[in-house]
């Protein structure tokens, strides 16, 4: 095949993804420099385009209906795909790429829209895919909520919320002026929340916005949209050059095809063109039958027509904010949707507007709009007094006017900065938040630009954001002194100094407190590969490219020029005693230096050299080369020893009697000596590839970092893998006791192993490659091919945070223990004084419901099995799904849909059987005495059991409920017991001496009851109506605050203020009758340790005990300050 028709394949395959006037450009592009090939382009194109419509018709006829009699028509839209519940109806519309179809959901039942992709491209379907994770990061009434997404008949689709209604410029016919500049507003409030959360939609025009008939707004395709963030260097993204939007509503910037310009301010300039359409009817430029080069050229350059010349009542405040609005420069536009929108909102409210001081004849006008009848009452003096009168009453009215004119603009002035500072602490709140789980250090710097006017509720929320941070692990210092990879950083002996070698040619050391960047020394030929201080720390050894290489004094001095290597000198090791420095290039040579012996050169290898390392005492140097090569010399005498382990040698250790190396395929070769020759030992296999080696000292173990990412740990002949990269393991690192282990990846994950208490934590932050990291008397060191070094204090994690492999779906506690249950079964259970983490073992079945009785867990599944996880587990099966599990001093109770209630002991043994509930029982509760048991099920009443001798025996029984009682509580006293069921309603009953008092109702829900907790002072109860009610147990009024989603648990804290965590994954604290989000995405659980404390599961595995109290502003601010000191 021909190079030009390569080409041509391969502008085509680009072309067919951009709208027609993009493929206009884009055509032009090309005949700039090959009219020919432009003209065949164009051709298949005009091809394309006539296929494209005739596929169209044949969709909408059934393909060959025109010529074949297919019978009755299918209510499946031929060439639709068949996706897994969902009845797909008609087609609602096509595009370039794909096809929108209306469908029902068959659970739960609703109507939806699902566009699929018709991809012709690797990059069309990135594009589709990045809508997907684009348009989940939005949750806003005003935006279309992605429901699903996936594949069927290898087709891509998006299953999204239907929206009925009519595009913008269809609704706006017959309204005013007004009421279109409030749909107005609700548009600039949904995209500023997509702009918050750092998306651009780049397409904004009014058949993209449909109105419901409700009048409310929603924003449609974010088809073309990007994430602020995007350094576009993601697969699919918009390069220079290509033309992304709708020509008539591009920005300047959009319209320059200029996308690195390209930010929230190119949707605020659209959104002005929509406000003057609506406004007068017109777009800003007169652009009707121009070719669309004239159009973006007159978009960049021309001046907009004004808007008081369609209108001239539209003059004034209208036209100052369009001109605004339509800036060429982004720098002069309103920096936010939400500041175009409060400008909008000014004006219909009859204030003065950000952008233009009206004048008296304006203001007086006002006046009279806002006050008719002092105007009125203004008009009929001047009538009926003389002239004289009514020129000093003029004059007064001025003067009165200037002053409250003046003394509204400070008003108005003092609340736009309250505006601006509230607005301003909800954006960092929200930033923070964003980037806390991919950089907690980063999360609270943003913390530490929190306003004083921060409010209850931003104190409350900056709280949250901090606990998890420092539970996640801060960097105490991030520093940025380096302008490329930085390849090697090496504490300073003896103090918290440390010193970097990187790829931009320099050494440098960095000095406490404020660990500032001095250079050291700057190559001359290109990049430092290491920098090893000696053992005193007085000098340093540099290695780089082409042979170069230095000992320096720490003040910089040269001390020698270490000459002699011709390739990269990668290698460095210095004796302990710092008698000998060792120095080896990828070109095979390793020479020794010696201040009173000279120089030597001791190996010329054919292959580049692996590793070098001295023995801990000096006397012993080892080689290992790229082909297997092994030399030990005694550096007293220079005898030489050699054997060869046949592999790739990534590691080598020594004492001068033994030697170890560990070659790239994960054999680990071990000698002795044995006179002037090396003894082996059997070789223990990992069978791993291997990329780095770690030994502790005496190689009483050693670590090995895998090509495939894994961290394992060999004592002897025991291998055990202790981590997981998602990439190569670049660097490890061990403690000089060897209680801890550092690793970090080509992932940028770096992780932190205490060994001596079996915990680590992920420590994140790194944006590049883990190139080195190192652990001193008391810091870890990281960098990375960023150029960016983080040191983080050296200390065990913090109980505060808990990790697991996988997603936790379940929580139980006892406030001494912590069980879970992992998305795979696996059951875990912690200490939570010190976080000692047990796996107890894979629960078969879907486990329904879990609890811990004497320190043992308990689990049961709907498969009827009930374990206790002791030592040797024990399994009963109860005949039903698992409902509940009760335990209380030494006894567990469990029911299920079957109906009898089953008691067993602490380790398993049957104790009895009580009847139950027909139809089912779904709810259970000890009292904190153990004596009575309350059940309750789907007969529809509330059962008492009294403990007599080992059993139970029925004490009290009440109905009247109206529906299945899936929560039974009693009060912490004991003299109350409460239910809640699928009736929404909370009732309550007196207990005395084992009997049921009359009921009471407490609460009543729209909807079933969905959470509930209780504690001395309060019963609060959540619904699906997304209520939570808050009853106080000693009298009073009921509290009612409503979530934005239902809660799947409740917590109660000692302030009395409720934490839920909802069923959108999200966490809101009610104070009141208010409720405010603590968490917004990605809590899988939750559950209660104390009034003070409590644990969520996130989804990425970890388990975070935060504190369930709020700091106060002043505590808040203290926390932050100590945080963040020294960054």
């Amino acid at each position: 095949m021909s190079t030009s028709h390569d080409r041509l394949t391969e502008l085509f395959a680009e072309a067919i993804e951009l709208a027609p006037e993009a493929q206009a450009v884009f055509v032009a592009r090309v005949r700039a420099s090959d009219p020919a090939l432009a003209d065949e382009l164009g051709a298949l194109l005009d091809v394309d385009a006539k296929a494209a419509s005739a596929r169209r018709r044949a969709l909408a006829t059934g393909g060959l209906a025109e010529t074949v009699d297919l019978g009755p028509p299918s209510k499946h839209p031929p060439g639709a795909p068949r996706i897994a519940g969902y009845r797909v109806h008609d087609i609602i519309g096509e595009g370039g790429m794909g096809t929108v179809y209306a469908a029902e959901q068959d659970e739960p039942r609703r109507r939806v829209a699902i566009k699929v992709l018709f991809a012709r491209s690797a990059n069309a379907l990135v594009r589709f895919k990045a809508e997907a994770q684009i348009m989940a990061r939005l949750d806003h009434p005003g935006i279309a909520r992605v429901l699903e997404a996936g594949d069927a008949d290898g087709q891509p689709y998006l299953v999204m919320e239907h929206v009925e209604g009519t595009t913008l410029d269809g609704f706006v016919k017959k309204l005013g002026r007004d009421e279109r500049l409030r749909l107005f507003l609700a548009i600039c409030d949904a995209v500023h929340h997509a702009h918050v959360k750092g998306v651009i939609h780049r397409d904004l025009k009014p058949s993209n916005v449909m109105v419901r008939g409700d009048r409310r707004v929603v924003v449609l395709d974010f088809g073309v949209a990007r994430l602020a963030s995007d350094d576009g260097s993601t697969p699919g993204d918009t390069r220079a050059g290509d033309l992304v939007g709708t020509p008539m509503y591009m920005s300047p910037e959009q319209a320059g095809l200029r996308p690195d310009a390209v930010d929230a301010r190119s949707d605020v300039y659209t959104l002005g063109v929509i406000l003057y359409e609506l406004l007068s009817g017109e777009l800003p430029h007169d652009l009707r039958e121009l070719p669309l080069p004239a159009v973006t050229r007159i978009i960049c350059d021309d001046p907009i027509v004004p808007l008081g010349r369609h209108d001239p009542a539209l003059r004034g405040d209208l036209e100052a904010i369009a001109d605004k609005a339509l800036a060429k420069d982004p720098a002069d536009r309103y920096q936010s949707a939400a500041a175009l929108a409060d400008d909008i909102r000014r004006y219909l409210d009859g204030a003065p507007v950000s952008v233009r001081t009206p004048g008296v004849l304006e203001r007086t006008r006002r006046f009279i709009k806002r006050r008719p009848l002092v105007a009125s009452a203004i008009a009929a003096a001047a009538l009926a007094t003389a002239t004289f009168a009514t020129v000093i009453t003029v004059l007064w009215l001025d003067a009165r006017s200037a002053r409250q004119t003046a003394e509204h603009a400070r008003s108005v002035a003092e609340t736009a900065r309250e505006d601006l500072e509230r607005r301003t602490n909800q954006l960092v709140l929200k930033q923070a938040r964003a980037v806390l789980d991919r950089d907690p250090t980063e999360a609270l710097a943003w913390l530490g630009t929190l306003t004083p006017r921060a409010t209850d509720d931003d104190v409350a929320g900056a709280s949250a954001i901090l606990d998890e941070a420092l539970a996640r692990g801060v960097a105490t210092n991030v520093l940025h002194g380096h302008t490329d990879e930085v390849h090697w950083v090496e504490a300073l002996p003896g103090s918290d100094a440390f010193v970097t070698a990187g790829y931009d040619g320099r050494a440098v050391v960095w000095e406490p407190p404020a660990f500032e960047p001095r250079t050291l020394v700057t190559a001359k030929r290109g990049r430092f590969h290491a920098a090893r201080p000696s053992p005193d720390g007085t000098l340093i050894a540099v290695g780089g490219d082409q042979g170069e290489a230095y000992v320096v004094a720490r003040d910089g001095a040269i001390v020698a020029t270490l000459s002699g290597h011709v390739g990269d000198v990668q290698h460095l090791a210095w004796a302990g005693d710092g008698s000998w420095l060792a120095t080896g290039d990828d070109h095979g040579h390793l020479r020794v230096w010696s201040k009173s012996a000279g120089s030597r050169e001791l190996v010329v290898s054919k292959v580049p050299l692996g590793a070098v390392a001295f023995s801990d005492d000096g006397s012993a140097l080892i080689l290992g080369d790229h082909a297997g090569a092994v030399w030990l010399w005694n550096t007293r005498t220079w005898q030489l020893r050699t054997t060869s382990a046949g592999a790739d040698l990534e590691g080598v250790w020594t004492d001068g009697s033994r030697a170890i190396g560990v070659d790239a395929s994960g054999g680990i070769h071990r000698w002795h000596t044995d006179g002037d020759g090396l003894v082996a030992e059997p070789v223990v296999a990992t069978k791993q590839k291997i990329k780095r080696v770690a030994f502790a000292r005496g190689a009483a173990w050693l670590a090995l970092g895998g090509v495939g990412g894994a961290v394992s740990r060999v004592d002897g002949e025991t291998v055990t893998q202790i981590g997981l990269h998602r990439s190569q393991v670049r660097s490890l690192a061990v403690s000089a006791d060897g209680r801890w282990l550092a690793d970090g990846g080509d992932d940028g994950t770096l992780v932190l192993h205490d060994l001596a208490q079996g915990r680590e934590v992920e420590l994140r932050g790194h944006t590049g490659r883990i190139r080195h990291v190192e652990l001193t008397r008391s810091a870890l060191l990281s960098s990375d091919s960023e150029g960016v070094v983080r040191r983080w204090q050296l200390e065990s994690p913090s109980p505060a945070l808990l990790h697991t492999d996988r997603a936790i779906s379940r929580l139980a506690t006892d406030g001494i223990h912590l069980a879970a249950i992992d998305a795979d079964g696996t059951v875990l259970a912690w200490t939570l004084a010190d976080g000692t983490r047990s796996r107890l073992g894979v629960q078969k079945g879907r486990v329904t419901e879990l609890a811990i009785v004497d320190g043992t867990v308990v689990t049961g599944t709907a498969e009827g099995d009930v374990t206790w996880w002791l030592p040797a587990p024990v399994t009963n099966n109860v005949g039903g799904v698992v409902t509940a599990i009760a335990t209380s001093k030494g006894r567990v109770a469990v029911t299920s849909n079957a109906g009898p209630i089953r008691l067993f002991t602490a380790t398993g043994a049957p104790a009895g059987e009580l009847a139950g509930h027909e139809g089912g029982s779904d709810s259970l509760a000890f009292d904190t005495t153990g004596t009575l048991l309350a059940s309750g099920g789907q007969d529809r009443t509330l059962r008492l059991w009294r403990r007599n001798g080992d059993g139970f025996v029925a004490a009290a029984s009440a109905g009247g409920l109206r529906g299945d009682t899936h929560f039974v509580e009693f009060t912490p006293s004991g003299d109350r017991v409460l239910a809640a069921g699928n009736d929404g309603a909370v009732v309550a009953w007196p207990v005395h001496d084992g009997a049921l008092g009359a009921s009471q109702v407490l609460a009543q829900h729209t909807g079933a009851i969905t959470a509930f907790a209780i504690d001395s002072r309060f019963a609060v109860s959540a619904g699906r109506d997304n209520k939570v009610i808050r009853v106080p147990l000693a009298g009073g009024a009921a509290t009612t605050s409503v979530l934005a989603s239902s809660a799947t648990a409740l917590v109660i804290d000692a302030g009395g203020d409720v934490h839920a965590t909802t069923r959108a994954s999200a966490v809101e604290r009610t104070h009141g009758d208010r409720a405010t989000v603590e968490v917004d995405h990605g809590v899988q659980a939750g559950v209660a340790l104390s009034p003070e404390r409590w644990v969520l599961a996130h989804e990425d595995g970890t388990l975070l005990v935060t504190p369930l109290t709020t700091r106060t502003r002043a505590e808040l601010a203290a926390a932050i300050a100590s945080a963040i000191l020294s960054r």
